[in-house]
């Protein structure tokens, strides 16, 4: 639970109705131009494991919060969020609508 439950929510809803459009669309092409090209299934096999060394890499740098209650890693993110520095802002023009 790295970040607070709505945006987990919103993320995981999200990845699970966009995530099928590119693999179950890109992934077959992609396979089917390395076999062209290459008249070989080796560089498709390197596609996958690439993919897959992309998918370890991306769970090895997320931060572990196993032994934390939802409320406490909730906190720690919101402490985070308000630590950050706040975009700055353009000074707003007289003539400007608001």
């Amino acid at each position: 639970e790295l970040f607070p439950t709505h945006v987990r929510y919103t993320a995981l809803s999200l990845c699970y109705q966009v995530a099928p459009i590119f693999a179950g669309s890109l992934a077959p092409l992609i396979a089917i131009t390395l076999l062209n090209k290459y008249h070989s299934s080796t560089p498709i096999a390197w596609y996958l494991a690439g993919a897959a060394l992309i998918s370890v890499v991306a769970v090895g740098l997320t931060r572990e919060t196993r032994g934390k209650s939802l409320r406490q890693v909730d906190a720690e993110s919101a402490a985070r969020i308000a630590a950050l520095d706040p975009a700055p802002t353009s000074p707003r023009r007289a003539d400007s609508v608001a």
